[in-house]
Formats: C-alpha cells, structure tokens, sequence
C-alpha cells in the first residue's frame, strides 16, 4: 500500500513527511503506456505533489503543472487531501532516450523549465503559484516553493528507482523547520540531505529509527498516516457529457457516421467508448 507518513520532533520543531508512491507509480507508469524516462518522470511527479498535499483537507486538490524545452515537453500530477493521486507526462515514449542506461529523468526534463502550483476545492480555486527552475528537478521546484512561497524553511529528497523495465520505487521526503525551531538543530538535517544519506535511506524504504539517527532527532515521532492511492475522478458520465461541448455541425457528422467515438482521460489513460446514438441523445 502506498502512503504517507507524518513526523514530528517536539524537541526541535522539525516535521517530517515521507511518501511511499511505488504502487500509484507503476500503475499510471503502465495505464499511459510510458517509456522507461517519461515513466520516471512521472513517478517523481507523483511523490513531489504527495509531499504538497499533506495539510490538505480531504476534498482540497493540489496540481503540479510543469512546462520544460526537454523532449517529454511537460507533465502535470495532482493529489487530494483524501489520498487520490493522479497525472500524465505530455510525451509518454522519448525514442532513443529510452534505451539508455541508466535511466535518467535530466535526459527527458532539458535544462530550463517553469511551474504552476495550483491548489483548489470543488468548483473553486483557492490559489496557483507560477515557478521557474533551472536546471527542472522536482527538489529545486519544492524547496523553491516552500522556502519563498510558503515561508517555510524546508529540504526535499526524492528517491526514484527505475531501470529499462520501468519504476522499481518511489519515495520521497520534506522536512520543514517549525516557527518555534531553532536554525541549529535543522542544519543536521540539511547536510543529511545534501550528502545523498537521505537519499540511500529512501531507496531502502526509510524506518522511522533510520532517520531519527540520520538527523540526530531522538524524540521523532510518528503523528499521522494516511494511505495514497490511484484514483481518477473522470466517468463514463463525464465523458458522454464532454460532448455537450461540441458544435450542432461535428454532433450531426458524428450521429451521421455511426461510429463509437473514443474519449480518453488525459491524466490516467481511461478509455471510454461513447456510442453515436449516446451522442445524438
């Protein structure tokens, strides 16, 4: 079961969030036909919205749309307060890139790129932050966004494993310095992140005890868990109704036709087949 995991040290007033995105990972790696780069790609995508979502509430949304002159062009994910984890990369196969070893999302993401973060409830937009990073790497976009646009001082390591077969793992961390903590007691926990030791630990699926040593927090401890999972909000009824959209001309050439039309949800791969007479009614 993927999941997210939130920690916190009293002592310190440090918070820390980890996700575990494997499962959600493999499954839209599979559903939108990726190659090995666009797949890892898209898996780290899925962990840095995971990482935006944890104060969320249940019916609160949170979209990463990222824009990149590299060759899979873009990706956009989203995650919901309630765990719902859901996202596409514009270019799924990259050619020859997906034959190299190993694989590299630098490769695919190009050396500039710009962001929009966007947070909403049903029917409402709450706010949306635009970003640019360069080199694009998912820690920069969220250790740009948390430092200057939420004011909170942060680190971020994300741990992605993939090989020619696809994503093996995908997991990632946050840590976030408390209002109430002090400058001192966070630099551990920088410097664990910028020696790659965060990293090994989250390739080796991070305990709890782990990262207490890891950052010299001895009183970290577990708060809350929440599971993640994939889940689309698109429907059969939303893709008839898609076609409510359409000119009385393309309606009548269709009806005329007579031939099922496909309507295919971008950010999970659905496929539904609407039939002519569903689009005359």
């Amino acid at each position: 079961m993927d999941r997210m995991t939130k920690m916190l040290s009293d002592r310190a007033h440090i918070r820390v969030t980890v996700v575990d995105i494997t499962q959600t990972a493999k499954t839209l790696e599979a559903r939108h036909l990726c190659g090995p780069v666009a797949g890892r790609i898209l898996a780290e995508g899925l962990a840095a919205v995971s990482l935006l979502s944890g104060d969320s509430e249940a019916d609160e949304a949170v979209l990463i749309q990222i824009r990149v002159d590299g060759p899979v062009k873009g990706i956009v994910t989203e995650a919901t307060g309630a765990g719902h984890l859901r996202g596409y990369p514009h270019e799924k196969v990259l050619g020859d890139l997906d034959g190299e070893t190993p694989v590299r999302s630098e490769t695919g993401f190009g050396v500039s790129g710009t962001a929009l973060v966007q947070r909403s409830l049903p029917g409402r937009m709450l706010g949306q932050t635009p970003l640019s990073f360069t080199p694009p790497d998912y820690r920069i976009l969220l250790a740009r966004y948390f430092n200057k646009s939420l004011q909170v001082p942060a680190g971020v390591e994300l741990a992605v494993i993939a090989d020619s077969g696809g994503v093996l793992s995908a997991r990632a961390l946050v840590a976030e310095r408390m209002p109430d903590g002090k400058p001192a007691d966070f630099v551990p926990v920088l410097e664990a992140i910028q020696e790659g030791r965060v990293r090994a630990c989250l390739e080796k699926d991070a305990a709890l005890e782990s990262l207490s040593r890891l950052f010299g927090l001895e009183d970290l401890a577990v708060r809350e868990t929440r599971e993640l999972r994939f889940q689309c909000r698109c429907s059969r009824d939303k893709a008839v109704a898609s076609f409510d959209s359409f000119s009385a001309t393309d309606i009548d050439e269709i009806v005329r036709a007579g031939n099922a039309q496909h309507v295919i949800c971008h950010m999970c791969g659905a496929d539904y087949l609407v039939s002519a007479a569903e689009v005359a009614r």
